[in-house]
Order: C-alpha cells, then structure tokens, then sequence
C-alpha cells in the first residue's frame, strides 16, 4: 500500500530529491538489484524521451523506465 502523501517518480518535478518510501510491482526487485531500496534520497534529474526518468543517488546515475518510474513512490525532500 503506498503512503498518502507519497508521489511516485513520474510525477515527481525534475530537479527535485525524493526519499523512496515504496515500489511496487513486479519491478521491486530489479530496482533493487540496480541499488534503488525504499530509505533511500534520490535526485531526479532529467526526464527521458519515453517517459522515463534519470535519477542519481551515492554517486551513480541510473535511467529508469516510465513504468519503472511509475512504481517508485517515495516523499519529496524540502
């Protein structure tokens, strides 16, 4: 269940950190291979052609896709 105040990826503003707080679906565990853990600060970069999202987090830049970025819930850092 995500979090009322959550917002996933996809709606999060680009420039923005956001603490993940859940993903869900099927894609929780390849994101989990690529380091993305519910805890976690992210930055949201930029937003690719298809939707999806470049995020950076510990020194490393990941690209996920629109449904990946769908799946990622989390609160926004201000």
């Amino acid at each position: 269940m995500t979090p009322i105040s959550a917002t996933s990826l996809a709606e999060t503003p680009c420039g923005t950190q956001i603490k993940i707080s859940h993903v869900a679906g099927e894609v929780r565990q390849r994101l989990q291979e690529l380091g993305l853990r519910p805890g976690m600060v992210v930055h949201v970069q930029h937003k690719t052609h298809g939707g999806g999202r470049l995020l950076s987090f510990a020194g490393t830049r990941v690209a996920v896709s629109a449904a990946s970025a769908a799946a990622i819930w989390g609160d926004p850092i201000r």
